[in-house]
């Protein structure tokens, strides 16, 4: 039993859990229900409706942020100073500024670390994937393509300033509105594949083409587990759909 004053906040909780079984802070996940993190701002009598919470020991961790930091400033730094001005090149430096951006001023993050043995893996996938995909000389430019590409970033960028705004200030999951959120569960993954697609087809780039099959692989497994949670929680607005409306996929 650890007694803790009602409007005593999450962070304070979190502190003292880790200090009863003697872990550091960023070791240990609290769960308050099956499907909501303890807030680490918010008081917990406001959050917390039972006497039990879920600790996990997750071993060492890094911020998330700075994960994604690493992973998109490789591919960034790869296009602008290893490879020649083409249209290839400008769209890669595009997309991975949007994301640099978006991590830095956009997204929020449900849990606030990953492992760090992650972040091995995932710049190793980025960074390979840069080389392997920006190496193939660009033959041509479609510019009806070039056209779908830019749409479908903006696209994409909507639907994560969407999922801000509706989780500002605000814990737990909500429930996205916007039309683009109303069959499909993960349209932000939806719109980062179709760039893709659009990119290699643009810049006549077979290996994008692999680059977007290899990410929908990951984006799918993510997809259906959302789609689950939203279906879920709010069971009056079922997503048929976890990425396309499309088979079911």
């Amino acid at each position: 039993m650890l007694p803790m004053s009602p409007s005593a906040t999450g962070h304070q909780l979190h502190h003292a859990c880790a200090a009863l079984y003697g872990f550091k802070p960023s070791r240990i996940l609290i769960s308050v229900s099956k499907n909501t993190y303890l807030n680490q701002k918010q008081e917990i009598e406001k959050q917390i409706e039972t006497s039990e919470i879920t600790l996990k020991y997750i071993g060492p961790q890094i911020s998330y942020r700075l994960v994604f930091m690493l992973e998109y400033m490789g591919p960034l730094l790869i296009s602008t100073f290893l490879f020649s001005s083409t249209p290839q090149v400008y769209f890669w430096i595009f997309h991975f500024s949007k994301r640099i951006l978006e991590t830095m001023f956009v997204h929020e993050f449900s849990n606030a670390t990953m492992p760090i043995r992650n972040v091995f893996k995932n710049c190793a996938y980025y960074y390979g994937f840069s080389f392997f995909v920006l190496v193939q000389n660009q033959v041509n430019f479609n510019v009806f393509w070039g056209v779908c590409f830019i749409i479908s970033e903006f696209l994409n960028g909507f639907c994560h300033i969407h999922l801000r705004l509706i989780r500002s200030g605000k814990k737990g999951y909500q429930n996205p509105s916007s039309l683009l959120f109303k069959y499909v569960a993960c349209p932000n993954y939806t719109f980062e594949l179709l760039s893709w697609v659009c990119f290699g087809l643009s810049c006549s780039n077979a290996r994008a083409l692999i680059f977007a099959i290899f990410g929908y692989g990951q984006i799918r497994v993510w997809g259906y587990k959302k789609q689950e949670r939203l279906n879920e929680l709010f069971p009056e607005s079922r997503r048929k759909f976890a990425v396309f409306p499309v088979f079911g996929l």
